[in-house]
């Protein structure tokens, strides 16, 4: 069985200039965003590379509709911003990351910036309402933020290995990741608002649903994201996440690739090939299954059934 990439490539992270919506690319003299499509399509938010060329120019007005994060991993930036009677300035180096608020604006500008290269994260509105029912569909980040954020750069760096590896480990993998960067950002950077009251335990009789329907769909990767999962209780990925870790003791993911393991074990010493495992098993590849069989095992599949 093999892979097929996705037919339609992921819409690109788009500003407003005015009232003419651009790609992040094009905000750049020089501007490019690398890396290739993955095999499987990435789930979480959109996510993009880029990079660009040392430029010292002014800049016209411009909106942000969705909340970003720009981690910058290469280069020096200064931009200074004018929005009505209020002026902004942001200096960011190679380890900082940009948190920019939904709907920040500016009138004017000035750019001045040596070669870059960076990760953009957009919490856009129909991911965040789709991970986040119950909320508002909205990140209060007030205005901009330049940190540097060790736990910022472990997500990061998680998503940008699982792209730059072909999404190997699925839509419930990077959903899981998106639900992670939200809520550690909603805790550390967010304006407080008045939490919602939630259950606060998943029932025995949700629990063997929720593990039937994995055992049922270990194969397919579409049923075992983490909305899926979600709906099958009736609550957010968010709470779910949060509700699902506090029964178990580990996360839907790794529960996931926990049982896929088990089963893969059990094909094993019934002597299928690993191609065959691997289908059945759910993962994106036979390469894929032996690399996380050996990291969990100690032994590569073929060793183990020897």
């Amino acid at each position: 069985m093999s892979i097929q990439r996705p037919t339609k490539a992921a819409a690109p992270i788009q500003l407003l200039a005015g009232r003419v919506s651009v790609r992040l690319d094009e905000l750049r003299i020089g501007g490019e965003r690398v890396g290739q499509q993955p095999l499987r399509p990435w789930l979480g938010f959109p996510v993009e590379f880029h990079k660009g060329r040392a430029e010292n120019r002014d800049v016209g007005a411009l909106l942000y509709p969705n909340a970003l994060i720009w981690q910058q991993r290469v280069g020096r930036t200064r931009a200074q911003m004018t929005s009505g009677c209020q002026e902004f300035e942001a200096v960011t180096h190679g380890g900082d990351s940009l948190l920019i608020q939904e709907n920040f604006e500016f009138d004017r500008g000035h750019l001045q910036t040596s070669d870059t290269y960076g990760i953009a994260v957009e919490i856009s509105r129909e991911k965040l309402t789709h991970l986040f029912p119950d909320e508002s569909g909205t990140m209060n980040l007030s205005g901009f933020k330049i940190v540097q954020d060790r736990t910022l750069d472990n997500l990061f760096s998680l998503m940008e290995k699982e792209i730059a590896d072909g999404c190997p480990c699925g839509g419930l993998y990077a959903e899981s990741l998106s639900v992670a960067l939200v809520s550690y950002l909603t805790h550390v950077y967010a304006c407080p608002k008045t939490p919602r009251k939630i259950g606060n335990r998943l029932s025995g009789r949700n629990i063997e649903t929720i593990k039937a329907h994995v055992r049922e769909n270990l194969g397919n990767s579409d049923e075992l994201r983490l909305a899926k999962l979600a709906s099958l209780v009736h609550t957010s990925p968010y709470h779910f996440a949060r509700l699902f870790k506090a029964a178990l003791g580990i996360t839907p993911h790794r529960y996931v690739m926990d049982l896929r393991i088990k089963e893969a074990q059990r094909l094993l010493r019934a002597g299928l090939t690993i191609a065959e495992i691997a289908v059945r098993t759910g993962f994106a590849s036979s390469t894929h299954m032996s690399d996380v069989f050996r990291r969990r095992m100690g032994v590569s599949p073929s060793q183990y059934r020897d």
